[in-house]
């Protein structure tokens, strides 16, 4: 199955894991097939951005928090794409109560940033609602 949506080169999720991280969702997130391929291209493009930008909080769309939740499932899969982005992306909850509008406003400020460095945005993967809650635990990149 090739993806509709096309990133910038250098952030391609090997065919097989592709698909295991496809049926994943599909199971598991009652996504489409099609859905479920545009989520795993745009995590991968979130962990190659959050991989370039070690300092940086980032934070992911709720549907892009399912595709990185699908990812570490198969963790041998999860660290040898980390390794080709140069470093392991660490998956960090925040325990602390969430605010909506800090959610929102992070989460905007990582699709910008991701926009920035010349990659496409699926705004259907990245829209912001107003009822945000940012994973169930505000997942980010470790900073």
């Amino acid at each position: 199955m090739g993806s509709t949506y096309v990133p910038t080169a250098g952030v391609e999720v090997p065919a097989v894991v592709r698909q295991k991280l496809i049926e994943y969702l599909v199971s598991r997130e009652a996504v489409t097939a099609e859905l479920a391929d545009r989520i795993v291209t745009a995590t991968a493009v979130f962990l190659a951005v959050s991989a370039t930008h070690p300092g940086r909080r980032l934070v992911p769309s709720v549907l892009i928090d399912k595709g990185w939740h699908a990812f570490l499932m198969y963790p041998a899969a999860y660290t040898a794409f980390c390794a080709q982005l140069g470093r392991l992306v660490d998956h960090v909850p925040d325990t602390g109560p969430q605010n909506m509008g800090t959610a929102r406003a992070d989460v905007s400020r990582t699709r910008d940033l991701i926009r920035t460095n010349g990659h496409p945005i699926d705004g259907d993967l990245w829209a912001v609602a107003a009822d945000c809650s940012q994973c169930h635990a505000g997942c980010s990149d470790s900073p």
